[in-house]
């Protein structure tokens, strides 16, 4: 077992008292953020934020499969990179991702989304992914919390790495997911113009991600 995962597979709730928090002096908002902290990107961890063009509630790091996106606290993290040239008519998107759990997941979510879209702001985004605990494969057409979803049942197989493709028709605003043999399609309300932006999202979570080959015109 990687020793990495390992270690933040055992790290316990008492993290906080090991960083001189003392439980009986700090909120249990403070100790659940601090042991948020202690189990996410190791301390050597290279930062990789300045290769995406609009990072927000979140740290990306460089890591095996390639980036190691950490949302801040019950928070939704995203990290987008802008196309050289928007695409209008087709895309299809593949990459991977890990979800890298702490403390069993007990202190994180575990989830995982490609996000893209015609523009920057979180409204104008798709984001297309798993989310892990509740074993759902999901279409989130807007902010991951309160977007329009479609979802399904998702077996992982007992994969740790998951393959996903996504495959978009702008002009049909027709948006279809493949993971681990299972697909999922879904219906745009707002049919996007353009893709213009491609990246990463997770919602309270510590995920790896492959880069992401795009093609599409």
């Amino acid at each position: 077992m990687d020793t990495r995962i390992s270690v933040r597979l055992w790290l316990p709730w008492c993290v906080a008292a090991g960083l001189g928090l003392a439980p009986a002096l700090v909120s249990s908002q403070e100790q659940a953020e601090a042991i948020f902290a202690a189990t996410g990107p190791a301390p050597e961890a290279k930062s990789a934020a300045a290769e995406f063009q609009a990072v927000t509630g979140a740290r990306v790091f460089a890591g095996e499969l390639g980036y190691e996106v950490c949302s801040q606290p019950s928070a939704t993290g995203l990290a987008l990179k802008r196309l050289a040239a928007p695409l209008t008519q087709q895309a299809t998107f593949k990459l991977k991702l890990e979800p890298l759990a702490a403390n069993g997941g007990r202190t994180r979510n575990l989830n995982g989304f490609l996000a893209f879209g015609d523009g920057p702001e979180d409204a104008q985004r798709v984001k297309c992914g798993i989310r892990f605990k509740q074993n759902n494969c999901v279409i989130v057409e807007g902010p991951l919390k309160a977007g329009s979803a479609t979802t399904a049942r998702f077996d992982r197989g007992g994969a740790q790495v998951i393959e996903l493709t996504v495959a978009v028709s702008l002009p049909a605003g027709e948006v279809v997911l493949s993971a681990s043999g299972q697909t999922l399609t879904a219906k745009l309300a707002r049919p996007l113009r353009a893709i213009t932006h491609v990246g990463y999202a997770v919602d309270h979570a510590f995920t790896a991600f492959s880069p992401v080959a795009i093609e599409g015109r």
